[in-house]
């Protein structure tokens, strides 16, 4: 949800609207071909005219279309995500569980049997951590905010649920979803227990 929440209640999300103030995009770089009707749709246009708490609107960041020469390879998928900030080492993720691999990196080829490189080249994961960028270290972070600015620290679903001013938007945005029908946004089943 946090992509629909940074047009209504900010980018920050719920624990740091704690203690900040809203942050807005404005403005959003595409690097592929896309319908800018349809971007503009995703982005704000679903919740133009919905009924948002005090100090909350939705906001119309530019789109911007980035170019450049694809490789070759450009359209190829992978099971990969990327991650990284400045400051920050790479995380490379598997998406599709959703961890930092390190992969079986083979030291000199010809060594490596028929059935190792096939692994190799199936990417078969030699081990997987939690990202840098998972919600539990995000949270770790913010706790470390909280005590140096001799705040109270509370449980993470807590501290998310105390965010009320956050959680109205959250809720008038569902409730803006599904009086325009365009269905109900899913609840988590599990929640953090950090």
């Amino acid at each position: 949800s946090s992509g629909i929440n940074a047009e209504y209640g900010g980018f920050q999300g719920a624990l740091l609207s704690t203690i900040i103030d809203n942050v807005y995009f404005t403005e959003f770089y595409v690097g592929r071909a896309f319908d800018e009707t349809a971007m503009k749709r995703a982005l704000f246009g679903r919740l133009q005219g919905a009924k948002l708490p005090e100090g909350m609107s939705v906001k119309t960041p530019e789109i911007h279309r980035l170019t450049w020469k694809p490789s070759r390879m450009a359209d190829k998928t992978t099971v990969y995500a990327f991650a990284w900030c400045e400051g920050c080492t790479l995380d490379v993720i598997r998406a599709d569980i959703g961890s930092v691999v390190e992969m079986i990196k083979p030291t000199d080829v010809a060594d490596i049997g028929d059935d190792m490189m096939r692994a190799y080249d199936s990417r078969e994961i030699k081990s997987a951590a939690p990202s840098q960028f998972c919600s539990y270290n995000y949270y770790e972070a913010f706790t470390d905010l909280l005590k140096s600015l001799n705040k109270p620290v509370e449980s993470y679903v807590k501290t998310k649920k105390s965010a009320a001013a956050y959680q109205a938007g959250k809720q008038a945005v569902y409730t803006a979803f599904e009086q325009k029908g365009l269905g109900k946004w899913p609840k988590r089943t599990v929640l953090p227990n950090y």
